[in-house]
């Protein structure tokens, strides 16, 4: 008898501008606005909008640091080569850990991976850190002026995660002998 062989494939769930709206609390309007200005992918196959979690993620990432008056594009701290303190920078950071956060939701990714919990803006740019009290520390020997916002990927990935209808990944498992 030969050994079974398994393959597991992860289907990412595509999910509607309504069904975005709903999860994130950016508009469909807000959207195609934001799609029209190059701050969502627009799709080039002619077909209707679709948004898979890493899309949502980042929608309510930018949506959060805009309405904490965090500009969009507006590079107003170098911070080195790594980007600026700006929105769609503080977004971009975001994305990653709110994936791993729900992607350990559905059991895919290992809890004990550090991939930065949240994400902060500051008078010296955007970071991420696992722990604010590690953040603390680093910021008390810089002198940095105030925080302008702390975002929770976890909580964010968790919120987007409860207000969706079906799972945001699919996760299939096939057999099949050698």
């Amino acid at each position: 008898m030969s050994p079974r062989r398994y393959t597991t494939r992860y289907i990412s769930t595509e999910f509607t501008p309504a069904e975005a709206a709903r999860a994130t609390g950016v508009s469909v309007e807000l959207q195609r606005d934001w799609k029209r200005r190059g701050y969502l992918a627009a799709r080039d196959d002619g077909k209707h909008s679709r948004y898979t979690f890493e899309d949502l993620s980042r929608m309510l990432a930018l949506k959060s640091f805009s309405d904490a008056g965090i500009g969009l594009r507006v590079a107003t701290v170098p911070l080195g080569s790594d980007g600026f303190r700006n929105a769609e920078t503080a977004a971009s950071m975001a994305m990653l850990p709110m994936l791993g956060f729900a992607d350990y939701a559905v059991r895919t990714t290992d809890p004990r991976h550090k991939i930065g919990r949240y994400v902060i803006v500051d008078s010296a740019g955007v970071c991420r850190t696992d722990s604010l009290d590690e953040y603390e520390q680093e910021r008390g020997t810089h002198q940095t002026g105030p925080v302008s916002i702390i975002f929770d990927c976890k909580k964010a990935a968790e919120a987007i995660l409860a207000k969706l209808d079906r799972p945001h990944l699919i996760v299939e498992t096939s057999a099949s002998d050698e």
